[in-house]
């Protein structure tokens, strides 16, 4: 199946599609449509995207559908698609989420992810409207619509994300600011400056801030990175769409900027070079030594 992620020959979709057509056996079917969809990925064929969706209403088994759904995941998936029957799929499968993939809220899903990737206007409404329905539970289909609405979502889904970022369950509260974060700007910088100070999702509050945050978060930055230096830090842990970066290297990235007219960074740098040179991790010692903060 590795080698069907780096198809790229367009006469292949129609090859495909007529041996689907003609496949009698469902486990060789499946596969077909998994492929045609990672083919759809690489060469962005619209009509094998259109066939995909019109065939969720012509198979009945779930794990077929969640085949043809999985493959749609990551195919671009322009405003004029008619996802139809994805949103019917949705629509129709809201029981309670159980463990066997026979399940239909599988089937859900895998529909709400295949959702990624497209600028549909009918998209954001119905996955805030599942945000609603499962908005008091711990439903993993509700961090699947956040997860979405992160990559396809505008400003009118902040007001909601906001209730989320204060749900019982760490995921969906991090996975809510996340989406705020992606959808937001400078207007959702009291969110972030709130979380900072308030004990949950930290890390994520401070990339929120050395991204979207100025001078005027200098306080809040270096109070956080106090509070790191005073806990034991065992492993790495990066942050940020990079992935390359640990909190402190974040915070220490954004304070730099201001570290002439403040003596409160000066302070804090410092103290990095002497006292806490020891407890930093090797990434983070490159960095200040970059910056010409090393000690001695």
């Amino acid at each position: 199946m590795r080698e069907a992620e780096q198809l790229t020959a367009p006469g292949l979709a129609a090859e495909l599609m007529a041996c689907i057509e003609a496949e009698e056996d469902i486990e060789r079917r499946r596969k077909a449509y998994w492929i045609l969809g990672k083919l759809c990925q690489n060469v962005g064929n619209q009509e094998a995207l259109q066939y995909l969706v019109s065939r969720l209403e012509s198979e009945t088994l779930n794990s077929v559908l969640i085949s043809i759904l999985t493959g749609m995941e990551d195919v671009h998936k322009p405003a004029e698609t008619c996802l139809a029957p994805v949103f019917n799929l949705i629509r129709q499968h809201k029981g309670e989420y159980q463990q066997s993939l026979d399940d239909d809220s599988h089937v859900q899903s895998a529909a709400i992810l295949a959702l990624k990737e497209t600028n549909n206007p009918e998209v954001e409404p119905l996955l805030l409207e599942v945000c609603q329905t499962f908005e008091d539970s711990d439903d993993n289909r509700l961090w699947r619509c956040l997860y979405v609405l992160a990559n396809i979502g505008t400003r009118q889904s902040i007001p909601q994300l906001e209730r989320l970022a204060s749900h019982k369950k760490t995921d969906i509260s991090s996975i809510a600011l996340h989406a705020i974060l992606e959808l937001g700007d400078q207007r959702e910088l009291p969110i972030f400056e709130c979380f900072i100070q308030e004990g949950r999702n930290k890390d994520l509050a401070l990339y929120a801030l050395t991204r979207l945050g100025n001078e005027a978060h200098i306080p809040l930055v270096i109070k956080r990175l106090k509070e790191l230096l005073g806990k034991k830090r065992s492993e790495e842990v990066f942050i940020g769409d990079e992935g390359e970066n640990t909190e402190l290297m974040l915070g220490v990235k954004f304070l730099a900027q201001y570290q002439q007219a403040s003596l409160d960074i000066q302070k804090l740098f410092a103290l990095l070079a002497d006292k806490k040179w020891d407890k930093l991790f090797a990434c983070e010692k490159k960095l200040l030594t970059g910056l010409g903060l090393a000690p001695p």
